[in-house]
């Protein structure tokens, strides 16, 4: 998506913790990593953080 111009924000939910290496390391660039279990309230903060920077 990025090479064609758009710039969404991915946050990655993810069982295994293991994974966070990769994900950092590869194309995506998540702007958030959350391992399960997870606080809701920290999940929505990072929302609102993306939303605000595509604005």
């Amino acid at each position: 998506m990025r090479d064609r111009g758009f710039h969404i924000p991915v946050i990655f939910i993810t069982g295994n913790p293991d994974a966070q290496r990769p994900i950092s390391a590869g194309a995506m660039k998540p702007i958030a990593f959350f391992p399960k279990p997870f606080s809701t309230e920290k999940l929505l903060e990072c929302i609102e953080m993306a939303l605000s920077r595509c604005n």
